[in-house]
């Protein structure tokens, strides 16, 4: 942006929220500090929290069942949320304007927020931003982004109110009609002597952290290679690096480490083992470093 700018969007439109002369066109009406005040949600939504202390209400409906929600603080171009210059806390709250039903303080870009609130039912809903306490920046200029995101499963796109989403409503397959993971695992199964028996499709969860899961494999003739690899089932975690595991593959005395694999599918694990005789073997998978509290995976076998 340029000296006396206040956003530059690029082009001379109006109604986009920067004006031709480059200013805010501001969508909330002030004052809007409590839900009976709250400004009514369009796109885009520019606003301001000015004074410092100012309080931003605003209003918006969910009109469809099977709708999850999704809001955003956003810049306005100028690379504020990545810069810290933007720092809020956002709610999203119920009809009666008291009730948190979701917030978030740093879950988007730099320090905005972005909150997510599953599986809405129709009705009024109202969104309040403020300024984080320990803001660098009391007063900003930002944008304010709500999405409905239509629930559906088996279209193959994971929404927030579900576990997972694999394009189909069979079950049997790691993730139900419902889309709900479908788990296989049988805990306690830490070690080798009470190691699970793998079946395909084959769905675990590493809960709490520290667990480790032993799955047995029986290989009735030699192989060349044995490939253990952790998926997602669809979520995009190993990509997005918020599932992160590790694999080894165990010789039959369930203890000597034949191989092992970290990271190599985003955060996601997977390892090769050679030149196996028949008999039995194991694969234990366990969190990484950055593993969260639970991490639901799926497991691949392939022999070849």
């Amino acid at each position: 942006m340029d000296p006396g700018e206040e956003c530059d969007d690029g082009n001379n439109d109006p109604g986009d929220g920067c004006t031709a002369e480059c200013l805010i066109e501001p969508g909330e009406t002030e004052p809007n500090d409590a839900a009976g005040q709250a400004s009514a949600y369009k796109n885009p939504f520019p606003a301001k929290i000015d004074p410092a202390g100012d309080v931003d209400f605003v209003s918006f409906t969910v009109d469809a069942a099977n709708t999850s929600l999704v809001a955003r603080v956003l810049d306005i171009g100028d690379g504020g949320c990545a810069a810290g210059v933007i720092d809020t806390l956002l709610e999203i709250r119920a009809a009666d304007g008291t009730t948190v039903l979701a917030s978030d303080d740093d879950g988007g870009e730099g320090y905005c927020s972005r909150a997510v609130l599953p599986s809405a039912a129709p009705g009024a809903y109202f969104v309040r931003v403020v300024a984080s306490d320990i803001t660098r920046t009391p007063t900003f200029v930002y944008r304010l982004r709500v999405d409905p995101v239509a629930d559906v499963c088996g279209d193959g796109e994971k929404t927030p109110a579900e576990e997972c989403d694999d394009g189909n409503t069979a079950a049997g397959d790691g993730c139900s009609s419902t889309c709900s993971i479908e788990i296989t695992e049988t805990e306690p199964n830490g070690t080798a002597a009470i190691a699970d028996v793998f079946s395909e499709p084959w769905s675990g969860v590493l809960s709490p952290l520290g667990d480790v899961d032993v799955v047995s494999v029986v290989l009735a003739a030699p192989v060349a290679t044995l490939t253990a690899t952790t998926t997602d089932q669809g979520t995009n975690a190993c990509a997005a690096k918020t599932l992160d595991t590790i694999v080894d593959i165990l010789a039959p005395d369930g203890t000597t480490v034949l191989a092992t694999g970290d990271d190599i599918v985003g955060n996601c694990g997977s390892a090769s083992a050679q030149n196996l005789a028949a008999g039995a073997y194991f694969v234990r998978i366990r969190g990484g470093s950055l593993a969260t509290n639970p991490s639901p995976y799926g497991l691949k076998l392939v022999l070849q």
